[in-house]
């Protein structure tokens, strides 16, 4: 399923260059049970798994991906303008926040940014663009909504880009699509690519943050190395290296090599589709050395005028390459 990230009502306040507008990331509908609707059944939207092509590896290590927050906004140690970041945010009721978040593409000035949160007191995930300097475009856009329930914590996951937000809640059970214009007329010339998390009053516990930059797929590039090894890891041919613009499929084999036999090959740092990726790939081929010989006499010696001979007359043994 793919969407347009516009809307009639102010497509003409939204001029963008050198392109004008958008669409969302391409998503998948599931149905998944769920006691709590009337059929049993709940509708589902993901992003589809071969964005993740595009993703380069978590930049948050793991001592800094939990930790907690008390009535405070706290900033990550990360800045750009295209990633994916997910958490679960989790609270106890004897200290609830009122709402709990994502502040996202904040300014050098803090004056500026996107806000993803979710609002205990109404039960609402929300999209919010009062402080991107153009909160008047398509009024009233304040904050965009939807119930979810939950129940002492929530998963958010934010795909953030130059203009868009598209906000997911809890493995896509909900989900919320919103542009914005950091323009430098209204904001002035300064960088909006501040991350933060909040807890607006109460405390508020951060579990598994990951931040996974996105590449453009313009023009980008993956490289898949292939290694040729022995049994023990030693190196017995020189790399073989592909490259190729990412999401484009390549393909890849063993090689003969003289005195050896191929044993395995660990894929294990490999697209499981075979696509280029943003990340780059290693293929291991291992080998074990050949045991195949042949053992023969030196001479046979054949007398008589009703004597013969042939070759398998010399063969003494042979061993396979197996030994």
């Amino acid at each position: 399923m793919l969407a347009w990230q516009s809307n009639w009502s102010y497509v003409d306040e939204a001029k963008t260059s050198p392109w004008s507008g958008n669409m969302t990331l391409p998503r998948e509908l599931s149905l998944k049970k769920n006691a709590d609707t009337t059929d049993g059944y709940l509708l589902t939207n993901t992003v589809v798994k071969e964005i993740a092509n595009n993703e380069e590896a978590n930049v948050i290590n793991k001592a800094e991906s939990n930790f907690t927050v008390s009535r405070s906004d706290e900033q990550v140690q990360y800045e750009s303008k295209q990633y994916k970041i997910s958490a679960t945010f989790s609270w106890d009721e004897a200290d609830k926040p009122k709402s709990v978040g994502f502040k996202l593409r904040v300014s050098d000035d803090q004056k500026y940014d996107m806000i993803v949160g979710y609002d205990l007191t109404t039960g609402l995930l929300y999209v919010q663009r009062l402080n991107t300097g153009e909160p008047n475009m398509g009024a009233p856009r304040d904050k965009m909504n939807a119930t979810v329930n939950a129940d002492g914590s929530i998963t958010i996951t934010v795909y953030v880009d130059e203009t868009s937000i598209e906000a997911f809640a809890n493995d896509g059970e909900k989900s919320i699509t919103q542009n914005f214009f950091m323009r430098p007329e209204n904001i002035g010339d300064q960088a909006t690519t501040g991350v933060y998390v909040y807890s607006n009053d109460g405390t508020t516990k951060i579990s598994d943050l990951t931040i996974n930059p996105i590449t453009s797929i313009w023009n980008s590039t993956g490289q898949l190395t292939e290694k040729f090894v022995d049994e023990n890891g030693n190196t017995i041919a020189s790399d073989k290296i592909q490259t190729g613009r990412v999401g484009q499929s390549y393909t890849s084999e063993s090689a003969t090599i003289p005195g050896y036999v191929f044993v395995k090959e660990n894929t294990d740092h490999i697209n499981s589709n075979q696509l280029y990726t943003t990340q780059n790939q290693t293929i291991t081929y291992t080998y074990r050395a050949s045991q195949a010989s042949v053992v023969t006499k030196d001479t046979t010696l054949a007398a008589g005028p009703s004597a013969a001979w042939n070759a398998a007359d010399n063969l003494v043994g042979a061993t396979d390459a197996d030994g």
